[in-house]
């Protein structure tokens, strides 16, 4: 997992590459709308996509974390299937209503049966390295899914360019990246965490949620501001050393959101004595999330180290998806 996690870099490059090498037939219909279909570590990269790209893309994009599609999905939706096994049976469900529903198509996956369904039905697929869990894997969905807005000419993402940059970013701060790591585990480690982010970030803080879940082993939840603040923050009514909260910051925040964050963490502090803050650093949004994905990953994995766990078990979810199986 720690060679997975420093390879991230790589990855975009990588990733870049099977784009520019996958030959991608252009939309049968006008997009009207998007639906993109995923759970887990391959569905997080729809969230992150979505909420960066919103003040760009002008027609809905709905994040899609079920066995069917919205009552609205037709021939003018573009469904976008995330499946890295390929095999996700809510995906794999979804997609075949997409296809009774003459929706367009288009699936980022390893094999399994979704390719298979692509290759089937004729439909875009982009077929990335197999093997590794889901969650290590965010550089090539992600990247694949800006891509993929780049194709079907919804957003402007620049995709060779800005991969670029944040592959030459994030290699020169490493070092930085791992030892910022290594202080956070010392406040984190055998805490409950809370996760938070300005709006704009909110589906990052998602995904550090979700990844010291599975590799640190530890509960928590993620919230954004300013939506947390016209309720969450009431439940801190009383105090909680066992939690501890760690902010997710930029240079990017709504100025008003930049100010409720400094008053979030004053409220807060006089509530748990662990609060620490993670600021992203680069030219934009998405410079400033790949740095924090990089020393959140980072910081994952030392949580799994310091708790003495297996990083890579997730035997609970084995178990859910056998007993499902049998249903």
């Amino acid at each position: 997992m720690k060679h997975l996690i420093d390879a991230l870099p790589q990855h975009l490059t990588d990733a870049v590459a099977i784009f520019e090498q996958t030959t991608l037939k252009v939309a049968s219909e006008r997009i009207d709308h998007i639906v993109i279909t995923g759970l887990g570590g391959s569905g997080i990269g729809a969230s992150i996509v979505a909420e960066m790209l919103k003040s760009q893309v002008s027609i809905p994009v709905v994040i899609n974390k079920n066995y069917t599609l919205p009552g609205f999905a037709n021939k003018h939706t573009l469904v976008i299937a995330c499946s890295y096994s390929g095999n996700t049976e809510e995906t794999i469900a979804a997609t075949r209503v997409g296809l009774e529903r003459g929706c367009m198509l288009a699936a980022i996956s390893s094999g399994g049966t979704l390719i298979e369904l692509a290759k089937e039905k004729g439909f875009n697929h982009l077929v990335v390295p197999g093997g590794n869990p889901p969650r290590s894997m965010l550089g090539y969905s992600l990247t694949l899914l800006f891509a993929l807005f780049e194709f079907y000419k919804i957003a402007n993402t620049d995709v060779r360019t800005w991969t670029k940059r944040v592959r030459a970013n994030l290699e020169a701060s490493h070092e930085t990246c791992d030892q910022s790591a290594r202080k956070l585990t010392e406040v984190l480690k055998n805490k409950v965490v809370a996760v938070y982010a300005c709006d704009g970030m909110g589906a990052i803080a998602e995904r550090v949620r979700q990844q010291l879940n599975e590799n640190g082993k530890m509960v928590g939840w993620n919230g954004t501001i300013p939506e947390m603040n016209h309720n969450e923050l009431v439940g801190w009514h009383f105090e909680h050393p066992e939690i501890a909260v760690l902010m997710l910051r930029s240079d990017f925040e709504h100025p008003r959101n930049a100010i409720r964050a400094e008053l979030n963490k004053d409220i807060l502090r006089k509530k748990t004595p662990h609060v620490v803050e993670v600021k992203g650093e680069g030219e934009t949004i998405i410079d400033a999330a790949f740095h924090i994905i990089h020393i959140t990953d980072l910081l994952s994995y030392h949580l799994s180290e310091a708790h003495g766990v297996d990083i890579y078990d997730i035997k609970v979810i084995d178990f859910l998806k056998d007993e499902l199986s049998k249903m």
